[in-house]
C-alpha cells in the first residue's frame, strides 16, 4: 500500500501545480488555463479526490465557455489564431 499511497500524494501535488499555472495563465492565455484545470482535474481524479476533480473540470468548462461564447452569447475572450486575416 506504501506505493499507493505514494502515488496519490504525486499524483495530489501534480494537481496542485497545474491549477497554480491555470490560475496564472488565466489572464494572458485562457486556452492553457482551461488545459490546465482539465490536467489539475484528471491528477485529482488518479489521486482520489473526485469532489476536487469535479470542482476543477467544472471550472473548466464555465472558462472554456466564456473563451466560445456559450449558447447565442460573445465571447468573453478573443482567440487568435495563426495565419492572419483570410
Amino acid at each position: 500500500m506504501e506505493g499507493r499511497e505514494k502515488a496519490r500524494s504525486a499524483f495530489r501535488m501534480a494537481a496542485e501545480s497545474y491549477a497554480e499555472y491555470a490560475e496564472k495563465a488565466i489572464s494572458s492565455s485562457p486556452s492553457s488555463a482551461v488545459w490546465g484545470y482539465r490536467m489539475a482535474s484528471k491528477c485529482y481524479a488518479w489521486a482520489g479526490d473526485y469532489s476536487k476533480s469535479e470542482e476543477m473540470s467544472r471550472i473548466a468548462d464555465e472558462l472554456s465557455e466564456k473563451m466560445e461564447g456559450g449558447e447565442g452569447r460573445y465571447p468573453l475572450f478573443r482567440i487568435f489564431r495563426a495565419g492572419g486575416k483570410k
